[in-house]
Parts: C-alpha cells; structure tokens; sequence
C-alpha cells in the first residue's frame, strides 16, 4: 500500500482540511471551493472502481476528479479503461511523481559523503540559517 493510502495520510490530511470516504479500501479526499468542491485519489491500485468515485464525485458536487495512478499499474492497462470512463490524462500532478526509498541506516556523515556537493551544500547553508527539519 502507498503511505498516501494509508490512514496516517488520511489524518494528515483530515488535519489539513480535507474530508475522507472509504470505498473498497480505497480513500477519496475532497475539499469544498467555492462553486464544488476537488476530489483526489492519490496513488490507487487496480481495479479502479470508476462508477463509485463517479458517486462520490457527483455528491461532493465536484468540478473535477483528480486520480493518480499506483506506479506498479501498466499504463498500457490504464489507457483502456481510462478513455471508457470520461477520464482523460493531465500532465499536472498533486503528489510527487515518484517516490525514492533511502536507507537511513548509515551514520549521517555516510550519508551526506554519498550525496551530491551541491546538494551537501544546501544542507550545510540551511543549518547555517537555522533551518530545522
């Protein structure tokens, strides 16, 4: 399962303002703006059930459904499906597009020797600001 799947994002989320539905496992977020309201499916799995965020979607008076694909799905398989239930692609993501594991297991001197100068450098010059992470 994808971390934006997960009920930890869902209250993350919840926290931010957003509100949540559970359907077949799945969370759909939805946020009111004025004349509607967004929903988002971050980072779903197959099989996508189009007719009940068609449902969700129609309730929350929504101006449009944004559905980000799980990476693990074929977008081969997608394409089909997509164009037989109105859906169309959109090249402006909400979430990161990828996601990057990093072993945090190494010291931190290991790891900032593994990484770019120049991104060593950001690192250095922030602390130096007072920026905490």
């Amino acid at each position: 399962m994808d971390v934006r799947q997960s009920p930890y994002w869902q209250k993350y989320l919840e926290k931010l303002g957003w509100e949540s539905v559970n359907i077949d496992s799945i969370r759909i977020y939805s946020r009111k703006i004025p004349f509607g309201s967004i929903v988002k499916i971050p980072r779903i799995n197959s099989p996508i059930p189009f007719s009940k965020i068609d449902k969700v979607a129609r309730k929350q008076k929504a101006l449009f459904v944004k559905l980000e694909v799980s990476e693990l799905l074929k977008e081969s398989e997608l394409a089909g499906q997509f164009k037989k239930n109105k859906f169309e692609e959109d090249k402006w993501s909400l979430q990161p597009t990828k996601t990057i594991a990093v072993d945090l297991t190494p010291s931190e001197d290991e790891l900032l020797k593994n990484m770019e100068k120049d991104t060593r450098y950001s690192i250095r010059r922030s602390q130096r600001e007072s920026v905490i992470v």
